[in-house]
């Protein structure tokens, strides 16, 4: 499904899948939010939904391997933008909206939702032996009960601890 989408969308589709970020947190992103190293993309995100005491947004740099699969649509992307915002638009903003991204992903799939990529992500993490605290610093969360929300219960889930050494 995500090759056969234009450029920007698969960016869109890498970020949200790779990062499992907010789309408000993707659409705001300049391309000096974004490094390159050998070995990773270093990406500078500004969590907007916690609500800092000082009044100075959390900026947090997350790292997604060069490896991974979302990594080469997001390079894909990343090279073809110079400078500002990685979303351009001409509206007030500068950058293309959330409500614009989700529509977006309405017209891939009328049951698609931008917060269905957190949830995914969030419950593969918890498949492969994540923890509730792991995924409360990977996700930016403020609460680790935020976990408890995000990840389903899956039947691989239900059956991890079938066989134990206790």
């Amino acid at each position: 499904m995500i090759q056969t989408r234009p450029l920007k969308m698969r960016y869109v589709l890498a970020m949200l899948i790779g990062y499992g970020k907010r789309v408000s947190e993707i659409v705001v992103l300049k391309r000096s939010d974004i490094k390159i190293s050998e070995d990773h993309i270093i990406t500078s995100f500004h969590i907007l939904k916690s609500k800092p005491k000082s009044g100075i947004l959390k900026i947090r740099h997350k790292r997604l391997s060069r490896d991974h699969w979302t990594a080469r649509y997001i390079l894909e992307y990343v090279d073809t933008i110079k400078a500002g915002y990685m979303l351009p638009s001409y509206g007030m903003t500068g950058h293309i909206t959330a409500r614009c991204i989700r529509y977006w992903l309405k017209k891939i799939d009328q049951d698609i939702w931008p917060h269905l990529f957190r949830h995914s992500l969030a419950t593969m993490i918890a498949e492969a032996g994540g923890t509730a605290f792991e995924l409360k610093a990977f996700f930016d969360w403020d609460d680790i009960r935020t976990a408890q929300k995000y990840v389903h219960e899956t039947d691989e889930l239900s059956m991890k601890w079938a066989k134990r050494d206790f």
